[in-house]
């Protein structure tokens, strides 16, 4: 099965910025690579990986750039 969902990825700044970020050690964590962080907009459920690519074979869809306002919260425990 598949997992879908919308997803938004952070620019190559955002990417540098999260990139310098501490990663320790915590149980039940696990840091993921830069080029898999994403914030998920919204979760679509699972779906057979077939039946996926044959609905979404034929879609013509470019990524599109949104500009957001600015920082509106922080990551991490300490300021």
């Amino acid at each position: 099965m598949s997992r879908l969902f919308v997803a938004a990825y952070p620019d190559a700044g955002a990417r540098a910025v999260l990139d310098a970020l501490p990663r320790p050690e915590e149980p039940g964590v696990r840091w993921v690579p830069s080029a898999n962080r994403h914030v998920t907009l919204r979760f679509l459920g699972e779906a057979d990986p077939a039946a996926t690519a044959d609905a979404l074979g034929g879609l013509d869809a470019s990524a599109a750039i949104a500009e957001t306002a600015g920082p509106v919260g922080r990551l991490g425990r300490d300021a």
